[in-house]
């Protein structure tokens, strides 16, 4: 399992129980802190919405206050609504326009996706980017007393983001014997969702989510590190995609994986994500005619670049500084006790990054346009 589950558990807070049990519980306080003068956006209208809603739309608004009004998580949030941005720079407005109207089927669409949408921003074009993220907001919090509703995690798969392909260091050869079958279901999820999509006698429902899935996967699927392991002596059931090894390129020490998918910075707001994927679209050493990789057009093809960017970029070829976490957790680790970055490696990781984010944008959109 991949660093995501783990990192959601440090920055997302939930609702105990059923919805119900919610607002039973907590009542009072939320008629002091939210009701007399909420106000719910909704396709960019604001409505009164605690005396005219009947209970359950009231939960519902509760949930996603929730939910959504948090620090922004896990690529991480950053990374998937750029990549979401450069495929809808890329689109046609009839494509945009298919592409809305299904995702107003989603079982979430006001709960988690047209929510607190500025009122500079188009509706639809924000529902793209949070829908882009929306399979990060149905994990399970971990390493709590509270956990989300079952009506939001029914739709977790935590296999579905990554998978781990087997990388052994040369100077690791022969030491160790990886797992005959990787984990992670990634490339069979991509396939399975973009069919489910493509079928237009599937219910919407059910074609919102996995479109919501193709958006997110084709952004796991270009982050290195989920798409292998390294196994060692020192990791003889594998590392996690990086999520057992301490780095330290300033003062503390950082989970390697997770500072990966802070590669493109950690802002969310609508003018950093357009402005990030702007800058990608605009950059002439990231032109299309500049990504000789496009000419792969297999999900296998991408992971394999992924790969082969993990061995060389990710791990040095096993010349990366790092140490062991003990028991997979940070606070485990004392900050002096991991050496160093290696000199380039986060000039080097962040061009890559670039380089992985624009490809990712680009195939979206591509896959995009042949869907709808």
């Amino acid at each position: 399992m991949h660093g995501c589950d783990k990192r959601c558990s440090h920055h997302l807070r939930s609702v105990t129980g059923d919805a119900g049990k919610v607002l039973s519980s907590h009542r009072r306080r939320f008629r002091e802190t939210f009701l007399p003068a909420s106000c719910v956006r909704f396709n960019n209208r604001s409505a009164p919405a605690c005396h005219i809603r009947p209970l359950a739309e009231r939960v519902v608004a509760i949930v996603a206050f929730l939910l959504i009004a948090l620090p922004a998580i896990a690529w991480n949030d950053t990374g998937h609504e750029t990549v979401a941005e450069i495929a809808w720079q890329n689109l046609s407005q009839s494509r945009r326009d298919k592409i809305s109207t299904l995702l107003l089927q989603h079982p979430h669409y006001r709960l988690l996706l047209a929510t607190n949408v500025p009122s500079h921003v188009d509706t639809n074009e924000w529902v793209f980017l949070k829908a882009a993220t929306w399979p990060d907001m149905v994990r399970p919090t971990r390493g709590t007393n509270h956990a989300k509703p079952a009506f939001i995690t029914a739709y977790h798969h935590a296999d579905w983001h990554y998978t781990n392909a087997p990388y052994i260091a040369p100077a690791d050869l022969g030491t160790v014997l990886p797992p005959g079958q990787p984990e992670g279901k990634i490339l069979e999820a991509l396939s399975a969702n973009q069919a489910i999509v493509n079928d237009k006698t599937q219910p919407a429902t059910n074609r919102a989510v996995a479109l919501c899935w193709l958006l997110h996967l084709i952004g796991d699927i270009h982050q290195p590190l989920h798409c292998v392991a390294r196994f060692s002596a020192e990791f003889p059931d594998g590392d996690r995609g990086g999520n057992l090894e301490a780095i330290r390129p300033l003062t503390s020490a950082v989970v390697l994986h997770a500072w990966w998918d802070d590669l493109l910075g950690t802002g969310v707001s609508y003018k950093t994500i357009h402005d990030h994927a702007t800058n990608l679209v605009q950059d002439p050493d990231l032109a299309r005619s500049q990504l000789k990789e496009l000419r792969h057009k297999k999900y296998s093809g991408w992971a394999a670049e992924s790969i082969a960017a993990a061995r060389t970029n990710a791990y040095l070829e096993g010349q990366l500084n790092f140490v062991k976490i003990p028991g997979g957790d940070l606070n485990n680790v004392v900050d002096a006790a991991v050496p160093p970055l290696n000199p380039g490696y986060e000039i080097n990781a962040t061009t890559l990054a670039r380089r992985r984010t624009s490809l990712a944008g680009r195939r979206l959109a591509d896959v995009l346009k042949n869907l709808f």
